[in-house]
């Protein structure tokens, strides 16, 4: 009987309280040269691209985030979490396995995983060509049931043409006597394509 090795990592969160997104974004600009944003407005589920404080659409626009109640910013390497507390301002969470004391008020426990492992999120809705031109970098996902969701990916056009979340799980051990462990945390790490 073979065993592998786990690999122990570390994931790092800080927080913020009462904070409006835009500043959020801001004060976490340096981790966010290239992510996406998954945003959420009584209106709509929508996803941007975000480089640094500039959050933009498929059209190219700039997003107004006034709307927006809650947020995930991500990329391979750090998650940013918002969620609207009340009036605009909300409690923010940065996670990362670097070293992030450089950002936002509050430390939070750290979280010593025991091990790790990639999961995988579809996206509803296979690839479409839209009549009027997306701004470059992005496809469009459409269903008839859903209707249309634009993505930061580009080259997605054809049916049977999906679009994957990335994220990474962390695993704890629950109980040293039996052996059980739990997904302490997840975070989202980006968008991969499957062709079909």
């Amino acid at each position: 009987m073979t065993t592998t090795k786990l690999k122990p990592e570390m994931l790092y969160a800080r927080s913020q309280k009462d904070v409006k997104l835009g500043d959020a974004i801001a004060a976490c600009q340096e981790c966010f040269s290239d992510a996406v944003g998954l945003f959420y407005s009584p209106e709509s589920c929508f996803l941007g691209k975000v480089a640094g404080t500039n959050v933009t659409d498929s059209s190219g626009a700039s997003v107004n985030l006034d709307r927006v109640f809650e947020a995930r910013i991500f990329n391979a390497d750090y998650e940013l979490r918002w969620l609207n507390d009340r009036g605009g301002q909300g409690i923010v969470v940065l996670l990362s396995e670097k070293d992030i004391r450089q950002y936002l008020e509050i430390e939070i426990d750290s979280i010593q995983a025991i091990d790790t492992e990639d999961q995988t999120y579809l996206l509803w809705g296979e690839g479409f060509s839209p009549s009027q031109s997306l701004q470059a970098g992005w496809s469009r996902l459409a269903t008839s049931r859903l209707g249309k969701l634009d993505v930061p990916i580009e080259g997605i056009t054809q049916s049977k043409q999906r679009i994957k979340l990335t994220a990474k799980e962390y695993f704890q051990s629950m109980d040293d006597l039996y052996g059980n462990v739990i997904v302490a945390e997840e975070r989202l790490t980006g968008l991969q394509k499957i062709l079909g």
